[in-house]
């Protein structure tokens, strides 16, 4: 009738959480999750409310799957750390994230709303972002912004649309910076839809280096 909750500091291990009224599992407070799966019918799948103030107390998910037929797959935020997870969702966007949250290795799908919703400082690194909802805000990776001078990454990933009036990465905010490169577009027919023009703009050196910075 409720949602099942990790408090602050917990490691756990091989599990799958469940949830019929409310979300599949909530993670609260520098804990770690290894081989978590979190579903729900009636609310987010795997959700991370929060890790402290500062970058030392950061939850990390490992191999986890959060899935959800009413809502979010996941939506994950401060300090935060995802690797190597699966964040579905057949009712909404496939991940949501705020704050100081870095996604690496990851498999984002949705088939009803867009891959990715990022505000503020967020990082997305090697991961498969798929939408599959065939409308013009099916975009793979949606940001928005409430703090001044954020700025994003989206590193090295895969990123397909259904909808090909949808953008692979639609930055709508005056006050979000960006930095993406090395990425592979596939079905729309404008890849990036950016108010602000790509920060990582520095010249790749004779080994096809670039300096994220």
């Amino acid at each position: 009738g409720n949602y099942n909750r990790s408090g602050t500091g917990n490691k756990i291990y091989n599990s799958v959480f469940e949830s019929d009224a409310w979300r599949g599992v909530v993670c609260t407070g520098s804990s770690e999750l290894y081989h978590v799966t979190a579903t729900s019918s009636m609310g987010v799948g795997l959700e991370v409310t929060g890790s402290g103030n500062t970058s030392t107390s950061y939850t990390k998910l490992f191999n986890c799957t959060g899935f959800s037929s009413f809502t979010y797959g996941g939506l994950i935020r401060k300090y935060t750390e995802a690797y190597n997870c699966d964040f579905i969702s057949t009712a909404n966007d496939g991940l949501q994230v705020f704050d100081d949250v870095t996604v690496k290795n990851c498999v984002i799908w949705t088939n009803a709303g867009k891959g990715v919703t990022g505000t503020d400082d967020f990082k997305l690194i090697k991961c498969e972002i798929i939408s599959l909802f065939n409308n013009a805000n099916g975009h793979g990776v949606f940001v928005t912004a409430l703090n001044s001078n954020t700025a994003f990454e989206v590193i090295d990933c895969f990123i397909e649309t259904k909808n090909s009036s949808a953008n692979a990465i639609n930055n709508g905010s005056a006050t979000s910076n960006g930095r993406w490169g090395d990425n592979k577009f596939k079905g729309m027919s404008t890849a990036v839809n950016s108010t602000n023009s790509n920060s990582l703009s520095n010249t790749p050196d004779s080994q096809n280096n670039l300096l994220i910075s």
